[in-house]
Order: structure tokens, then C-alpha cells, then sequence
């Protein structure tokens, strides 16, 4: 989340304090889809169970424990808010630690029939080390750039004339995280970050869309062994296919171009 806890996760810590509740994000909409398809009413708690202090969920979450004194968070909180590049903290969460917060989500599975997929809060720090992107691979934001920086070169397609899309391309893991494949014009450009809104969603691990520019794979097969899932419009996997083909197509070119694409396919391989 876009908030001073979520920044400190995102760069792999943890501040030490009392322990939290927390819920896989997926399970919380799973939730959301049950209370609609059932008609239920009344307030629901979406918790995992077995909470843990923060060292063991560190672990659990391969991230680092911070101690923040709670006069210092205040400050480093007023100082974000005031530059606008985070939204405030509730005042509730300073106060969290003086507290035995106890979180119950009989409730939810009782009237709802939820079943999180992630039912202990060890096994959200799993989900969170597995799948949540810290930092982007650098030879993905290379690609990134190479590419836009040939479409925006390169003469408009008459294949993508009056084709437009915005595909989100979800990229999963440590090395991941967002980029926006944009298509009008007849161009394909991307641009690091996550669009919004978007008409369609590619989710792959880092490493998997390596694979794919590294010829050790290919889409089809990524997407039938559910390496790769697809959201949303349906031509979002036919436009990955095309930028991955196109790059993989660069490499076989004479000259400079040809000798700079080869070598760029050797670094996301190794």
C-alpha cells in the first residue's frame, strides 16, 4: 500500500512493534466476492491467524527489523505528508503498540464460507517474499526503455492502425514490478509503473519474462503451465508475443543494431 509501512516493506523492512493483523490481499477480495454472491450484512474481520511479533514474521517474510522510535515515526510521518509524497498515517497505529490488539475472523468463515489462502500470518509473509517486487531488474528496465525508444524511431505499424490497449504487465518476485504497455497509434511504447486504469493485466515473475526474452521459453507455453496469467482483454498475450518475438527478430539484423540486440539478449540471459 501507498503508505510509510508499505514503503518500508517495498525496500525490505519491517519496523519492530506490536503484532499486526494482516491478510493476504487476495483473500481480502475473495471476502468481498462472498458477501455480495451471499447477501450478507453487518461488519466482517478478515485476519490471518497465529499472529507473531515482528522478528518471526521477518523471517518468514525474508525482510529486516527496524526499531523506529515512535517520536521519530511521527516526525518522518509530518515531514512525508507535508512534501505530499505519502498520505498521513492514522494516529491509531502509533497508539497500536501500547495495546493486545485481538483480531477474529470466525465470523467471516462461519456466515461467509471464507477460506483465505493464506490462513496464518506466516504464510502472508510467505505470499509477500514470493510475489510482492522490491526493486526492478535492471536489464527489464533496459528492455523497457530499448524498445519504447525504437517505437518512438521506427514508422507506425498498419497492422496496429486502430488498435488501442493499455496492458499492465504485473511483474511478480524481489526483481519485479509495474509496466505499462501502451498501444495507439500504431505503436507499441512502455513506460516503467503501473497504468490506471488499464484494459488488460499480464502476470509473469520477473524471472519468467527473462526466460522469455532469453528464448528459453515462449508465451504459449508460458501461459498454458500458468507461468503467465492473462486479465482482461484477450489480445493482451498476442501484443506480449509480438514484443517478445520482435525483440528475439532484432538480434538476426546486420550492422550495429543487430550486434547491440545480440548482446542485450545474452545479458538477460545470464
Amino acid at each position: 500500500m501507498d503508505n510509510q509501512l508499505g514503503a518500508l516493506l517495498r525496500r525490505g523492512l519491517l519496523p519492530d512493534g506490536a503484532a499486526l493483523p494482516l491478510v493476504w490481499d487476495e483473500d481480502a477480495a475473495d471476502a468481498f466476492l462472498l458477501a455480495l454472491r451471499t447477501g450478507a450484512r453487518g461488519a466482517f474481520n478478515l485476519a490471518a491467524a497465529d499472529p507473531l511479533p515482528a522478528r518471526e514474521l521477518a523471517d518468514a517474510g525474508d525482510l529486516r527489523v527496524v526499531h523506529l522510535p515512535r517520536g521519530a515515526l511521527r516526525a518522518v510521518d509530518r515531514m512525508l505528508s507535508a512534501l505530499h509524497l505519502l498520505s498521513p498515517m492514522d494516529p491509531g497505529w502509533f497508539a497500536a503498540g501500547d495495546v493486545r490488539l485481538v483480531y477474529a475472523s470466525e465470523k467471516a468463515r462461519a456466515v461467509l464460507g471464507w477460506k483465505p489462502r493464506c490462513p496464518t500470518a506466516r504464510d502472508v509473509m510467505r505470499c509477500h517474499a514470493e510475489v510482492v517486487p522490491r526493486r526492478l531488474d535492471r536489464r527489464i528496465a533496459v528492455f523497457a526503455r530499448v524498445v519504447d525508444r525504437a517505437s518512438r524511431k521506427e514508422p507506425p505499424r498498419p497492422e496496429l492502425k486502430d488498435y488501442r490497449s493499455v496492458i499492465h504487465l504485473d511483474l511478480t518476485g524481489r526483481r519485479g514490478g509495474d509496466v505499462t504497455v501502451r498501444v495507439a497509434d500504431g505503436r507499441v511504447r512502455l513506460g516503467l509503473g503501473a497504468p490506471r486504469p488499464a484494459s488488460a493485466a499480464i502476470t509473469m515473475k520477473a524471472a519468467t519474462l527473462l526466460d522469455l526474452l532469453a528464448a528459453r521459453t515462449d508465451v504459449a507455453t508460458a501461459q498454458l503451465t500458468g507461468r503467465m496469467r492473462v486479465e482482461g482483454e484477450g489480445h493482451a498475450s498476442l501484443v506480449m508475443g509480438g514484443l517478445v518475438a520482435g525483440f528475439r527478430t532484432a538480434g538476426k539484423l546486420p550492422g550495429f543494431r543487430g550486434w547491440s540486440a545480440r548482446e542485450l539478449q545474452r545479458w538477460m540471459a545470464s
